[in-house]
C-alpha cells in the first residue's frame, strides 16, 4: 500500500511521496532476512547451499533484473498507443507492481501453512553431516549427528577421538565433536 501511496501522492505532494517510497521499501527490505531464514530452516542442511542461491537467482531474475525493462516497455505503450504523457504513463505502469507485491504477501501467508511439515520432513532426511579437511595431511574427516545405519559405535568413538586429537575440533568447534 505504501508504494501505491507513493504513486498516487506523487502529482500532489512529493515529499509525502518520497516518504511513502521509503516506508514502502523499508517493508520490502524488512523481509528479506526472515525469508531467507524460513528457507533455510525448512531445507535440510546439504541442500542449503543450492536452496539460497537459487532463491537469490530467481528473486532477481524475476524481481529487480526484468522488472524495470518490463515497466519500461509498458510505459512506453501507454504513451505511444494510448496518449498518456510520459509522466502518467510511467506512473501507471508501475501500478502492476502493487499488485504483484500484494499477490507476493498473499502466496507468503499461504506458505506458512506448511511450515511444520515441511520442517519436520527437512529434519527426517538430514543427516547433519559437516566435512573438514586435515590440513597437515589433507584426508578428509566427517563428523555426523548419529550413526548411519550399519555404523559401528565403538568406530565412531575412536573415529571422534582421532579428529579431536587432530586439531580439527578447533577448526569445527568443539561443541561439534562428541
Amino acid at each position: 500500500p505504501a508504494i501505491f501511496l507513493a504513486l498516487q501522492f506523487a502529482p500532489v505532494s512529493i515529499n509525502l511521496s518520497w516518504l511513502m517510497m521509503f516506508l514502502g521499501e523499508l517493508a520490502v527490505s524488512i523481509t528479506w532476512a526472515p525469508v531467507t531464514s524460513l528457507l533455510l530452516y525448512v531445507i535440510p542442511p546439504k541442500q542449503r547451499g543450492l536452496a539460497s542461491g537459487m532463491q537469490t537467482l530467481f528473486s532477481h531474475l524475476l524481481g529487480d533484473a526484468t522488472s524495470p525493462v518490463l515497466v519500461g516497455i509498458l510505459a512506453d505503450r501507454l504513451h505511444d498507443e494510448y496518449g498518456y504523457g510520459r509522466s502518467a504513463g510511467l506512473q501507471r505502469a508501475l501500478y502492476p507492481t502493487a499488485g504483484w507485491a500484494i499477490a507476493g504477501a498473499i502466496f507468503f501467508f499461504i506458505s506458512t501453512i506448511y511450515v511444520p511439515s515441511d520442517r519436520s520432513a527437512a529434519s527426517g532426511r538430514s543427516t547433519g553431516t559437516v566435512s573438514q579437511s586435515q590440513p597437515s595431511s589433507g584426508t578428509l574427516r566427517s563428523l555426523t549427528d548419529g550413526p548411519s545405519p550399519g555404523d559401528d559405535p565403538d568406530d565412531r568413538q575412536a573415529s571422534t577421538e582421532i579428529i579431536q586429537h587432530s586439531g580439527v575440533d578447533r577448526a569445527v568447534g568443539a561443541s561439534s565433536v562428541r
